[in-house]
């Protein structure tokens, strides 16, 4: 019992001279950091961010998203001159940088369905397609029966990158289907993903 109460009253200390500060979530590439070190144990890792953010070092090993667009919300932690994240939940990837976003007047060069993000997702997710000639779009989401639950586009659309909300609602959680069918000059393109809702 003793030891209990000493350990938390440690990690108590701990935590006010470090100057834990209010939960939020920052956005960015995810980098290596090796010149780095820090007292608290955060790694070599660190987010180049997306402005307004600052540079950001993460707590814990997150090789697996080097080079990827992160989006993480948790506690930052200030303390002896490193800047910790410790996420409070899961770690959401989102997709690369749309190839619409590296200038004016881009073009994708390949009709695509990226996957959902956030996902998992509560309570609304972005879907992201990419079309390189103008076409007939139908986006769909479906669950594991097939049966359609949402008609989210049925338009032709011109070359571009586009974003697509959904809101499940009061719909059970679980795994859903969405479903891109791109047609052009008589040819059908269709790809899914699978998405999952969480209550």
């Amino acid at each position: 019992m003793m030891h209990r109460i000493m350990l938390i009253a440690f990690v108590l200390t701990l935590l006010y001279a470090c100057d834990l500060t209010a939960l939020e979530t920052i956005r960015g590439v995810v980098r290596e950091a090796a010149d780095f070190q820090c007292s608290v144990g955060c790694g070599t890792y660190y987010i180049e961010p997306d402005s307004p953010f600052v540079m950001t070092m993460l707590g814990g090993d997150f090789r697996q998203y080097l080079g990827e667009h992160v989006q993480i919300t948790g506690f930052r932690d200030i303390c002896s001159g490193c800047i910790v994240l410790f996420p409070s939940g899961p770690v959401i990837v989102l997709p690369p940088l749309s190839v619409v976003d590296e200038g004016p007047g881009a073009i994708p060069r390949e009709v695509r369905l990226r996957q959902n993000y956030p996902n998992p997702f509560n309570p609304a997710t972005t879907i992201e397609y990419a079309l390189v000639n103008s076409s007939h779009v139908r986006l769909t989401v479906s669950n594991l029966l097939g049966q359609e639950l949402a008609l989210l586009v049925d338009a032709e659309e011109p070359p571009g990158v586009y974003r697509e909300v959904w809101l499940p609602g009061d719909r059970a959680g679980g795994i859903y289907i969405c479903r891109l069918q791109v047609t052009h000059d008589d040819q059908r393109k269709v790809m899914t993903a699978k998405m999952l809702y969480v209550r």
